[in-house]
């Protein structure tokens, strides 16, 4: 197997970066689905670079980078994947996998109703509210007055 690899690849160098990349699923083989960042080994799908793959269908899981597998969307870091909903995962910064909501950068979230996630930098799921990973969280109700974030019953602000 390593030896056709090593002949279709052309670069012995390459080898131990592919081999560091294996997806810890297997993809459809199938010639719709090649692409330049990835390829079938007959066993699993390699990427050219880290993804971080989560459940998904192939017919949600298109653009910000996604490569779908066969069974899971996979998407470059930093991402954060929760828990949502098609209709509630619609920002800029957010993809719909077919079964979580993705949303670029690494986030902390919460449970949430869209209307408890609300400020800057604030991303709703359908069911989650999410900040950035960097920003301080603590329980209040007067987000507002304290200028920061809402999102669920935290207040979240970024940490100066």
């Amino acid at each position: 197997l390593w030896q056709g690899l090593r002949q279709r690849l052309g670069l012995l160098e390459r080898l131990p970066v592919l081999r560091a990349t294996v997806l810890d699923v297997r993809c459809w083989h199938h010639r719709r689905l090649q692409r330049k960042d990835k390829f079938w080994t007959g066993t699993y799908c390699c990427a050219e670079k880290p993804m971080h793959c989560v459940g998904g269908l192939s017919s949600a899981c298109q653009g910000h980078g996604s490569v779908f597998t066969g069974t899971k969307c996979c998407l470059p870091p930093p991402t954060t994947c929760v828990a949502g909903s098609m209709n509630g995962c619609d920002g800029k910064n957010q993809l719909w996998t077919g079964t979580y909501c993705c949303v670029d950068g690494a986030q902390q979230c919460y449970p949430s109703a869209a209307s408890d996630c609300k400020g800057p930098s604030t991303s709703f799921t359908g069911s989650q509210c999410c900040v950035p990973e960097d920003f301080k969280c603590w329980y209040a109700s007067n987000c507002e007055q304290q200028g920061a974030s809402r999102a669920g019953v935290n207040c979240c602000s970024q940490q100066m």
